[in-house]
């Protein structure tokens, strides 16, 4: 039942966001529109624990008024820090780039509170240092869980990081979803130490072991973070190792849950697909 309205209170949250209506960047003029073809976001990435958000192959937006939302969704966990990076394409210019959130899911993007919303105002490419800039962001620990936006324009040696509807001169505006994940959701207790399983690697590309348990493990099944079934194995020969193939999922963060011969639950640990 728990898990049950976990999914549920999940989905609506998924859906509000989904259907927030945000503003349009206006005015300003696109590089590719002039026939520039040098400056457009291409990439971002937060890379830290947890992270699955890895967009790459932007082009450039060509029409008025050089904004596009994207559709790209990634996972990060609440109360992780990472490191954001956004690139752009063409040439060294004056750069700058701006980042906002919508951490409340108010369809505005420059709260102040409960959580700061401009998460990375002004981000100036550094000087002879290619195209890419970085940040370090944390995510709020206690934003709610669930899909919310995140815009970043780059503009060309203008900073009016106060207002993600504003466009002035040379710029491209792009939205993407962030779906944040709390540490909390499908985590039960441990009843036996950590020391007394191995699960590696973790984080993993596609494949784990679980092995050097001290108890008699009856099965093996990996929940998703919305309590859906991924993988279940029954250890019937009592196998001293056993394998866990998850090459068919996306990357995001899942649950092991060990059960013993009297079907109860007596491990768990969280894994990360990188």
């Amino acid at each position: 039942m728990k898990k049950l309205i976990t999914i549920l209170i999940l989905s609506a949250i998924t859906y509000a966001a989904s259907s927030q209506t945000y503003c349009i960047p206006s005015g300003g003029f696109g590089a590719c529109s002039l026939g520039l073809n040098d400056f457009w976001i291409t990439d971002v990435s937060l890379t830290g624990t947890g992270s699955t958000f890895a967009f790459s192959g932007g082009t450039c937006v060509a029409n008025a008024p050089y904004y596009l939302n994207t559709g790209y969704q990634g996972d990060v966990v609440a109360g992780n820090t990472y490191t954001l990076s956004v690139t752009k394409q063409g040439n060294m210019y004056k750069t700058y780039f701006n980042v906002w959130v919508d951490w409340n899911n108010n369809d505005t993007l420059n709260n102040t509170t409960p959580f700061l919303e401009n998460i990375a105002p002004n981000m100036l490419l550094a000087a002879g240092g290619g195209l890419t800039s970085t940040t370090i962001i944390t995510i709020p620990a206690g934003v709610t869980p669930g899909v919310h936006r995140m815009r970043i324009r780059v503009q060309w040696n203008v900073t009016n990081s106060n207002n993600p509807c504003l466009t002035t001169g040379q710029a491209e505006t792009k939205d993407f979803s962030l779906n944040v994940i709390s540490t909390s959701i499908g985590i039960a207790d441990n009843t036996n130490s950590p020391s007394s399983v191995i699960i590696s690697p973790n984080p993993f590309t596609n494949q784990f072991q679980i092995s050097d348990f001290k108890f008699q493990i009856s099965d093996v099944t990996i929940t998703n973070v919305l309590g859906q079934c991924v993988f279940q194995s029954a250890n019937t020969n009592q196998q001293s190792i056993i394998n866990v193939d998850l090459s068919k999922q996306p990357k995001g963060i899942y649950f092991v849950r060990l059960m013993d011969v009297n079907n109860s639950v007596v491990y768990t640990q969280r894994v990360i697909k990188k």
